[in-house]
């Protein structure tokens, strides 16, 4: 996956990257009403992204920033099917309970601590590598935004 942000801040072996959300909700459905709830609540604001900066790319360049596909695809899954499967084992593990609650309760442990779990390996991962690279140097702007 590919997308073009604005480097704000550059270190020794990665920059911060700036990329606009707006085109996400570029053609959303709602957008007479003002947008769906997603890009409302999100609006036009900036995602940063940690970047390998192999390139050297300097603050206020406009540069084409990249994800694996598969790297996307991962973490979409550990986000949205983790917590299924777990909120599922719990409803399951709660069933063998005898009070009537118990299923809802295992299921909504599971789904809570599925959420703790990748919260806490993302941040790890974050932290120790870098998914996202700055393959390409488009131009420099200075201070405009995206």
């Amino acid at each position: 996956m590919q997308q073009i942000g604005i480097v704000r801040e550059v270190f020794d072996d990665y920059a911060l990257v700036e990329v606009s959300r707006k085109s996400a909700c570029e053609n959303c459905h709602a957008n007479v009403d003002g947008g769906c709830s997603a890009c409302v609540s999100f609006g036009n604001k900036a995602a940063v992204s940690k970047a390998d900066n192999s390139l050297g790319a300097k603050v206020g360049e406009r540069v084409i920033i990249e994800t694996a596909s598969k790297t996307v695809l991962l973490y979409a899954a550990a986000v949205f099917l983790f917590p299924l499967i777990l909120g599922i084992i719990g409803y399951f593990i709660g069933g063998l309970f005898s009070f009537s609650a118990a299923p809802y309760l295992g299921a909504l442990i599971g789904f809570v601590s599925a959420f703790l779990i990748v919260w806490a390996t993302l941040n790890r991962r974050a932290n120790k590598r870098l998914d996202v690279k700055i393959v390409r140097i488009l131009e420099n702007i200075g201070d405009r935004s995206c």
